[in-house]
């Protein structure tokens, strides 16, 4: 071994300890006090000199630096380290160091085996850090959060959506965003072929889009308004049910008369309510009775009902004000006026029969429905977080019900999030569903064309 080798070996360790005792105090603070260095040492006593011969101006000036520099250390006072940001329901950007130190193995020196590293430097590190103290500086909830004040007062919108005054909805930006139908054809070409794999193994498929809550609550408003794209897409899923074999089920027009008598989505999320979801859960049925004619459809006098202001549709079934306002980012004192709505929400009389089983760990969010009266049929529900709302009719319909949650999965990326053979083919063929049904928002029909990528 040559001293060239040693001398990296040594490095490397010793970069490692020097990187763990920076990471353990906090760079936050290093950077604090290395600039507090800085203006001692050099700025700071010819500051004063400057001033003391200034004139009454000049000193006005120098006031306003110093309180501008003061300003500049509140971000850095309190350096939020959580991992994700209950506001906006993501991920906050991790902290990637200058110099990354990669473990390959052991070099054998004399009778000591010692850990060599591979030494890289970070040629991303200013985009890297200022995405990091971006999403992580003192105050910065509290900041968004006057901006969108100010920015709401006066144009009733927001960066990232707006207020509708007529109906007092609200809606996120990207929720007018239509694909065009270019786009979408590698994801029905990958529909057709999922759907022989599931007739290779006997399970019958069903596919149910859930409409956009904008093209249902759309307010007119001709700047953002590209609802031609959505009308070739009614067009094409007119002709597409022709001729395809896939059982495409796009309960558009059923909400549309719905919202006429009751709300069919939340004010302040973009989720269907329970009313809205029990509308597509009788589009839905009534494409499977076609195949089934056993299946009973559940009638709304198999259910008790409770009303509350709070939105209720995700995994965990628990009441809470609405995502749309998150992502906008209007603080709570705010819009307290959209929740002048108490929604209906739908229990089955039968409720106690019902045996539920959760598999949640870090990387699923499923659930095993067994219901003793339903139809003698196992049934896969897989889908985004709008199947969750169909939770509360598909078990009590069929003997058994495994709901699979594909998107918003710890321990799984956004990318991987329609990789379904990838992910779910091995449990399809193993749990022998009878009937299959993805369920998916007008916003993932895109994102079906990776359902065969590996």
């Amino acid at each position: 071994m040559d001293n060239f080798q040693l001398l990296n070996i040594w490095l490397g360790y010793e970069l490692k300890n020097i990187v763990s005792d920076i990471s353990s105090f906090g760079i936050e603070s290093i950077v604090i006090i290395l600039v507090f260095i800085l203006l001692l040492m050099f700025v700071l006593p010819k500051f004063i000199q400057k001033y003391k011969n200034s004139d009454f101006y000049l000193k006005a000036d120098f006031i306003f630096i110093i309180l501008v520099f003061i300003f500049m250390f509140i971000p850095m006072a309190h350096i939020n380290k959580a991992r994700l940001t209950p506001v906006e329901k993501r991920s906050l950007a991790k902290y990637r160091p200058l110099i990354v130190l990669k473990k390959e193995g052991k070099i054998q020196y004399k009778k000591i085996k010692m850990p060599k590293y591979n030494i890289k430097i970070n040629l991303k590190y200013g985009k890297d850090f200022d995405k990091w103290f971006n999403d992580r500086f003192f105050q910065r909830q509290n900041l968004i959060y006057l901006h969108n004040i100010i920015y709401f007062n006066l144009t009733d919108r927001t960066n990232n959506g707006f207020i509708d005054k007529k109906s007092l909805f609200v809606y996120e930006r990207s929720d007018f965003l239509h694909a065009r139908l270019s786009k979408m054809k590698k994801s029905f070409e990958a529909l057709e072929k999922f759907n022989e794999f599931c007739r290779e193994n006997n399970v019958k498929l069903y596919v149910i889009i859930a409409p956009k809550k904008a093209d249902i609550y759309a307010p007119s408003a001709s700047y953002i308004d590209d609802s031609e794209d959505h009308k070739d897409f009614i067009k094409f899923l007119e002709q597409w049910n022709k001729k395809s074999a896939v059982n495409l089920i796009y309960p558009y027009t059923e909400l549309l008369k719905g919202k006429e008598s009751n709300f069919v989505y939340f004010k302040t999320d973009t989720h269907w309510t329970d009313d809205g979801a029990y509308i597509g859960y009788k589009a839905l049925m009534n494409s499977i009775k076609k195949d089934f004619p056993k299946v009973s459809v559940l009638k709304k006098e198999d259910f008790n009902y409770k009303y509350n202001n709070k939105i209720r549709s995700e995994y965990d079934r628990v009441f809470e004000w609405g995502g749309s306002m998150n992502h906008v980012g209007v603080p709570e004192f705010m819009f307290k006026r959209f929740h002048d709505v108490k929604y209906r929400y739908y229990t089955h009389k039968n409720a106690n029969n019902l045996i539920e089983r959760h598999f949640r760990d870090k990387s699923v969010k499923n659930k095993l429905y067994k219901y003793p009266y339903g139809a003698d049929y196992k049934v896969i529900l897989l889908g985004t977080s709008f199947s969750e709302n169909l939770t509360e009719f598909l078990p009590y319909t069929f003997k058994e019900v495994f709901r699979i949650r594909n998107n918003n999965v710890r321990g799984k990326g956004s990318k991987d999030d329609f990789k379904i053979m990838k992910y779910y083919k091995d449990v399809i063929k193993e749990y022998k569903p009878d009937i299959l049904i993805l369920c998916v928002s007008y916003g993932n029909v895109k994102q079906l064309k990776y359902i065969f990528d590996e």
